[in-house]
């Protein structure tokens, strides 16, 4: 559950602009809702994915990371530690996401859904079923 707490904290000023509620899916899933979007943050051994799924598709869920992160720069990545253990690592990689998705993919934080044809059509095109999130979590 550390790894929940760092996520609550990193990811507050997101949750604050754009409305969002906070869920803890399982140890180490939280998800930040809107009233018809689900963003997910899943956090492994050392890394983190980022998961999206609309109101409407359900359990149906993209995973995003790579083609979200295709877009992060520079500015994203300012003010990182020097990552010399794990939880450096998933650290500065929330720090990373939280950044870039405001300064990058705010239209998706926005709940705008035209940005998925664009993922359709991407390299990084990847989505599955997740039986355990479902459209419940709106509730």
């Amino acid at each position: 559950m550390f790894y929940m707490q760092m996520v609550s904290e990193i990811f507050s000023d997101i949750v604050k602009k754009y409305g969002l509620k906070e869920k803890t899916i399982r140890e180490n899933v939280k998800a930040f809702v809107s009233s018809n979007y689900v963003l997910i943050i899943a956090i492994g051994h050392f890394e983190v994915d980022v998961w999206y799924s609309t109101k409407d598709e359900l359990p149906v869920i993209y995973d995003c990371s790579n083609f979200f992160a295709e877009a992060f720069d520079d500015s994203d990545r300012d003010g990182l530690e020097k990552a010399e253990d794990a939880k450096t690592i998933i650290k500065n990689e929330l720090t990373v996401i939280s950044k870039g998705l405001v300064s990058k993919w705010n239209n998706v934080l926005e709940g705008d859904t035209q940005w998925i044809e664009i993922y359709i059509k991407s390299l990084w095109y990847s989505k599955f079923s997740q039986p355990d999130i479902d459209s419940t979590i709106f509730d």
